[in-house]
């Protein structure tokens, strides 16, 4: 385990490769033979066909609970290699995909199998093709882990040789904020105090929370404004809203399903060693305290919400906030014996849109240890 680090604040942007945008049919799960439905994609960087990228690993990012991975995402790749392989794709109901329906709601394990189903669409034709490094982002962290529980002693071709070509061989968790800890130890998003100023009724709703946490051109700072368009557009649209609602139905209890995994169990880990064993893991952290809780509180104050008993509750509760939530995060670190905890200072919990190069690094990061690795055996 090494030593935390502290995010560099700029990096260079290279053009990425003239995406592949596919939609996918996939099997829907719980559904007579031949039931199907579609996913949205987006792939860049080279064909796998081409000798250079054939054993490189693909990108699969996993965008967080009711985001769109094809509007939130896209400026990624400039701040990558135009040969790194990264797949784009929005969950169920999002974008072009079809929307879940009741034979497959969007838990954490239904997501995962979908996620494994796409990977075989596409390995049809060799763009799905493994070793597959996972970005997830948010409360994607759970998602992504289900997903490496899924694939831990086989890929979606179906091989019992430890997912030889198809298996998991890194994760960058992108500010998930202690997944299955967080409603355990009190850290729920938002916290009781900062709930009181912000929720009931007139609370903070849907459309002003994104003007409360992207109130300027700097806290969006890292997608252009054609980007933030077609964003706000998707957010906005009714079949987004609806499936919305789905996911936080979905999510509930995944936590607790993730729990019982035992990933990080202290018996487990000695017993049969660390999940990821020694493929790279990078755990990254927002400033969100410092800067989206503030500005819900400061929301509040001028809407004259709360007494001022209540607002100071709430500002201890925000000071308090990160380092709670910095004990947390570093126990994912136990996921790999190759891992490493990065705090980008001063950015938001949507890192993805204000500052995707410091996500750039980490992958980057991820991929060096996964050549030096390769190499080695």
């Amino acid at each position: 385990m090494q030593s935390p680090t502290t995010a560099p604040r700029s990096t260079g942007q290279a053009p990425p490769s003239t995406p592949r945008h596919l939609l996918i049919s996939i099997p829907t799960p719980n559904s007579p033979p031949g039931t199907t439905h579609t996913l949205e994609t987006l792939l860049f960087g080279p064909s796998p066909s081409l000798p250079s990228s054939s054993s490189s690993p693909l990108l699969v990012i996993l965008p967080g609970l009711t985001s769109s991975g094809l509007t939130e995402w896209t400026s990624l790749p400039r701040h990558l290699p135009p040969t790194t392989r990264t797949l784009l794709y929005n969950r169920c109901g999002f974008g072009l995909s079809s929307p879940s329906g009741p034979s497959n709601p969007p838990t954490p394990s239904i997501v995962a199998e979908e996620l494994e189903s796409l990977l075989k669409g596409l390995g049809e034709e060799e763009e799905g093709a493994g070793p597959w490094v996972l970005v997830a982002h948010s409360w994607a962290g759970v998602y992504g882990r289900e997903f490496l529980h899924r694939t831990l002693s086989r890929d979606v071709r179906g091989k019992d040789d430890g997912g030889e070509g198809g298996k998991v061989v890194g994760m960058v968790l992108v500010d998930v904020c202690g997944a299955e800890w967080r409603a355990r130890e009190g850290l729920a998003f938002p916290g009781p105090a900062l709930e009181r100023l912000i929720g009931g009724e007139a609370g903070l709703g849907d459309e002003e929370i994104l003007e409360v946490m992207f109130p300027d051109e700097q806290s969006r700072r890292g997608v252009t404004g054609e980007e933030w368009d077609a964003f706000l557009r998707e957010e906005r649209s009714e079949g987004h809203k609806r499936q919305a609602e789905k996911e936080v139905e979905g999510q509930k209890g995944g936590e607790e399903v993730l729990w019982q995994k035992g990933h990080l169990d202290e018996r487990r880990v000695r017993e049969e060693g660390e999940v990821l064993g020694e493929w790279p893991l990078s755990v990254m952290q927002a400033d969100f305290a410092g800067t989206d809780m503030v500005r819900m509180y400061e929301w509040a104050v001028r809407k004259g919400r709360g007494t001022e008993e209540e607002r100071k509750a709430a500002r201890e509760e925000i000071a308090g906030w990160g380092a709670r939530e910095e004990r947390l995060n570093r126990r994912l670190l136990g996921l790999s014996r190759r891992s490493r905890f990065v705090k980008v200072e001063g950015c938001g919990h949507n890192i993805q849109m204000q500052e995707p190069q410091a996500i750039a690094r980490e992958i980057l990061w991820v991929l060096e240890e996964v050549q030096k690795l390769s190499s080695a055996s």
